[in-house]
């Protein structure tokens, strides 16, 4: 297998750009499962750190143990991420957004604990936080669903909230088409 030299200052911006791509694909399988648009993506230390925690944890001891492995099987000098063969480097890489992909979807699916809170006389189901706002969907409690109609409220208006546990997660009904909206508005 051929390795290719890599300067370190490059990995350091190669692992910068997969990781906020990561925590971007994370995001946005995350988004999908509740049909949030794209628009409530928001990218910082908080979103990339709790993305990636674990993920980059796993990946960073694997990428050490291959060069290790690869240095001692190709018998190569140097340090060890110098070392690390392109292929293996590229495998890790799409290793990581699919896992960033499945867990997204997979964390929306499987949570059970959600941030409810009533204004008037609905139930809102808070889908996940964005700069000072919380995006809200209605909650059908008796089928435990809720619609894709979000609206975001600020925080400080939050006041009526308590923390509720669906065994079975929540799903999410269908979008609408744009033949049920025309029926709508007629």
């Amino acid at each position: 297998m051929k390795t290719v030299k890599i300067d370190i200052a490059l990995i350091i911006v190669a692992l910068t750009a997969l990781a906020y791509g990561t925590a971007y694909i994370y995001e946005y399988s995350f988004q999908a499962y509740y049909q949030l648009p794209t628009v409530f993506i928001d990218l910082n230390i908080n979103t990339i750190t709790s993305s990636l925690f674990y993920l980059i944890l796993a990946v960073t001891g694997i990428l050490i143990i291959s060069s290790f492995f690869t240095t001692l099987i190709m018998k190569l000098k140097g340090p060890f991420f110098v070392n690390i063969p392109l292929g293996v480097l590229i495998y890790f890489s799409l290793l990581v957004i699919a896992a960033a992909v499945l867990m997204g979807y997979g964390f929306a699916k499987h949570k059970e604990e959600y941030l409810i809170l009533r204004q008037k006389e609905e139930l809102f189901v808070v889908i996940k936080s964005y700069k000072d706002n919380l995006v809200i969907a209605p909650l059908d409690i008796e089928k435990e669903t809720i619609k894709p109609k979000f609206q975001t409220i600020e925080m400080k208006d939050a006041k009526d909230t308590e923390v509720i546990n669906f065994e079975n997660g929540i799903r999410v009904d269908k979008l609408k088409s744009s033949k049920e909206l025309k029926k709508e508005i007629k």
